[in-house]
């Protein structure tokens, strides 16, 4: 809807952006009686509700025909870019051949291969339907195999939908609990322990159980604050896990293949008992797996009669992600020394080039990384640390991103960042000039 009055450049820039996402507008009219989610991922209730209908390479075009370069993604899962014409005709191929055979695969071996030489921890792998799934199987195994019931997280992870990823660590508060949405018992409370991520205190805390948890899933690195990434810590939990008979469970749903083809596994040097893998692994297609210890995933099996982990659904293992993630990886595998090596430089030259603008600006914004993992941050004063206090800049938010919508750079409402290899220089730049762009606009209507 058009205003009958403009008093600001976010003014301008909103009326501008309604104007030009019509279609969009009208679509979320239609959706709001009938669908049950937002009607928008973007930073703030005021960001204007934008449906897109194709993607390529590092860029989305939405229904009006507009074209944003994306930094979403697809939640970091298309790795190669949007349409990839590797995955394409992966996809194709296998579509000839069929989709989901809900019988195993003829492919299924050359995949599980790739996944088990892509780390030492990989000596087994169940194929799941998405990532979600193998947190929630991975689990459910460590309790089986050590006889234990209580699960060890950290705050500001993400490990899937279920009720046992879902309580976190109250702000400030060492003891308290919270659980994260609407639905999830209290009878699930005493079963989850949420922990401070790279902290001393966790490890105490670990160190002190009177009865060790089954297990303790981590992100490596966490996409919520990759600037924190602690790789010494990371090995101490290890090495406590191993000394308690904790099973030490790496969250490699972002991290794998992402940041080196081993994932974080081979970079921070960790032989953890499971590892969980996602969509990244099957070019933006449904996916999960788990791999791990021998002595842990025979669990699964069943053989012989035995008593086994439950798991499986039907698109667990289906042929098409399957054909995806083995052009994947092979091709991740194969180009490991230019990809990873470009990774890097681009997401150094993006978040170095904006932190210098703006610090010398003097303007409460900088971005965190962690390889090509980057995180947009409106206030720097808890210097990477979670729980120290924080400013309020929720309008200043709102109105930065319509600005870097407007700019045609588009950032999800978690304000995590992803470079793929499809992102050139040229694109890099161009991010860099719509966040100057967008903090200078914010700037001048007063917002910071």
């Amino acid at each position: 809807m058009m205003r009958e009055s403009l008093h600001s450049r976010y003014d301008v820039v909103i009326s501008g952006l309604e104007a030009r996402t019509c279609h969009s507008w009208k679509m979320a009219l239609d959706r709001s009686s009938v669908f049950a989610a937002s009607e928008t991922n973007f930073v703030g209730e005021k960001s204007p509700a934008i449906f897109f209908e194709s993607a390529k390479d590092a860029r989305l075009t939405d229904i009006d025909g507009n074209t944003y370069i994306d930094t979403c993604m697809g939640f970091g899962a298309n790795l190669l870019g949007h349409s990839s014409r590797g995955v394409q005709k992966a996809v194709s191929d296998q579509l000839v051949a069929g989709c989901n055979f809900g019988f195993p695969g003829s492919r299924q071996l050359e995949l599980v291969n790739l996944l088990r030489d892509a780390g030492r921890a990989n000596e087994r792998v169940l194929l799941c339907a998405s990532g979600s799934d193998a947190t929630a199987l991975a689990m459910r195994a460590a309790r089986a195999f050590t006889n234990r019931k209580e699960i060890c997280l950290f705050s500001g992870s993400y490990h899937g939908v279920h009720d046992y990823s879902l309580i976190a660590r109250l702000p400030g508060d060492e003891i308290g609990k919270s659980h994260i949405g609407l639905g999830i018992p209290d009878a699930i409370d005493p079963l989850v322990e949420p922990m401070t991520y790279g902290t001393r205190f966790a490890l105490h805390q670990l160190e002190e159980m009177k009865n060790p948890p089954a297990a303790v899933i981590v992100e490596p690195v966490q996409s919520s604050r990759p600037g924190a990434t602690d790789p010494v810590w990371l090995r101490d939990l290890q090495n406590l896990c191993r000394r308690r008979g904790i099973l030490l469970i790496l969250d490699e749903c972002t991290t794998g293949f992402r940041l080196a083809f081993g994932g974080a596994q081979e970079l921070f040097d960790l032989d953890p008992d499971l590892v969980i893998y996602g969509d990244n692994v099957a070019g933006g297609l449904p996916f999960g797996a788990i791999a791990g210890k021998d002595k842990v995933m025979r669990l699964f099996s069943g053989k012989n009669g035995s008593p086994a982990v439950f798991a499986g659904s039907s698109f667990s293992g289906n042929a098409l992600s399957m054909s995806c993630a083995i052009y994947t990886l092979s091709h991740l595998r194969d180009h490991s020394k230019d990809v990873y090596a470009n990774l890097e430089r681009g997401g150094a030259r993006l978040a170095n080039r904006i932190n210098e603008y703006w610090t010398n600006a003097n303007l409460p914004l900088r971005i965190n990384r962690f390889g090509s993992i980057l995180k947009l941050d409106f206030d720097t004063s808890s210097n990477g640390t979670q729980d120290a206090p924080r400013h309020s800049f929720e309008d200043a938010a709102d109105v930065f991103f319509v600005h870097l919508l407007d700019c045609g750079v588009t950032v999800h409402a978690s304000q995590v960042m992803y470079l793929s290899t499809a992102h050139t220089d040229s694109e890099i730049d161009s991010i860099v000039d719509a966040l100057i762009s967008a903090s200078e606009q914010t700037a001048a209507d007063g917002f910071f």
